[in-house]
């Protein structure tokens, strides 16, 4: 029999777990409207309830929780409202970073073989620092920040 992990359900189990495995440090969500279980996520009541036992659990044990998920395909809205689901996914957490692939529609002979580039960006952050984006690309597996256009095949 499978089970399935629904947040709202569940949060006790974790807590268990990380009483259990005082190490862990790290919860991943992907994509984390898949453990949402019946909670409305395109509304802001229902999603804005469960994440705010997520922000609870995190508090209550010392542990980072990454949500991970999709933008929609409205490219007219600001990056805050393109968040599948909730606006609440952006709203409730206190920092909210974003992944950009660069096409480089206008590469010369020389850059055509680079790897692609990607942008880590701020969307929001209230954490008391002003954020700047990182630029990286992921080479043989591995990702490799800085310029990439530096790193030749």
């Amino acid at each position: 029999m499978t089970y399935r992990f629904i947040i709202q359900n569940h949060t006790k189990y974790i807590e268990r777990y990380l009483r259990d495995c005082p190490d862990c440090k790290l919860i991943i969500l992907d994509p984390i409207t898949g453990y949402m279980g019946d909670a409305k996520s395109k509304f802001t009541g229902g999603g804005r309830e469960v994440l705010l036992e997520v922000v609870s659990l995190a508090e209550r044990t010392n542990v980072t929780v990454v949500g991970l998920s999709h933008m929609n395909k409205k490219i007219d809205l600001g990056m805050k409202y393109r968040s599948i689901g909730s606006i609440a996914f952006n709203a409730v957490p206190r920092s909210v970073w974003g992944i950009y692939v660069k096409n480089d529609d206008d590469h010369d002979s020389d850059t055509e073989n680079l790897p692609t580039r990607r942008i880590f960006f701020p969307i929001k952050d209230n954490l008391c620092i002003e954020p700047t984006a990182l630029e990286f690309c992921i080479i043989e597996g591995r990702v490799v920040l800085g310029i990439c256009y530096q790193i030749r095949n």
